[in-house]
């Protein structure tokens, strides 16, 4: 195992049960603070007692009164960013049902809901990614507990896997 891999990132202080609150003293979020939203997986960013929130249906952001779903962000490492671009750029197959999903029906919704095709995963079960297999095959939590597997799409594979003529069309 490579010794980054042994490395502690800030998703795996999120998952641990303690307390997470701190002031930013210096970088671009300096005079922010930064504590454990109320679902526990993301954190909220506060200041002068507003919190960072993101505006339904857009790219904008704008400061809340009080901290609810729209105040949660989920912190993702360098390497883990990049994984998540590849996820929208790539064609996957779902290894439990075979059902190949082309990069155009990977989408985003609200609350940190990654959707490949009709699987729906919440990317807050999910941080720190479970890396060992990538880039060829990413393992996922759906529901919490139910294992999924993506699998970069290779169409000889595909058709060796699951048969189906139409794939190779």
């Amino acid at each position: 195992m490579p010794v980054d891999g042994l490395q502690v990132s800030f998703a795996d202080h999120l998952r641990g049960g303690a307390d997470l609150s701190f002031d930013v003293a210096e970088g671009p979020l300096q005079g922010w603070h930064i504590s454990r939203s109320i679902d526990r997986r993301s954190i909220n960013l506060s200041r002068d007692g507003k919190f960072l929130s993101a505006v339904h249906r857009s790219d904008g952001l704008m400061l809340a009164d009080t901290a609810g779903d729209w105040e949660g962000f989920m912190p993702v490492s360098q390497t883990e960013f990049g994984v998540l671009l590849a996820i929208f750029h790539t064609n996957w197959p779902v290894r439990s049902t075979g059902q190949y999903v082309p990069a155009s029906d990977v989408i985003m919704k609200p609350f940190h809901e990654l959707h490949i095709g009709p699987l729906g995963v919440d990317l807050r079960w999910q941080l720190p990614l479970e890396l060992s297999q990538w880039p060829n095959r990413l393992t996922l939590l759906r529901d919490g507990w139910r294992i999924q597997q993506i699998c970069r799409y290779r169409p000889l594979v595909y058709f060796a896997a699951f048969g189906s003529e139409a794939i190779m069309a």
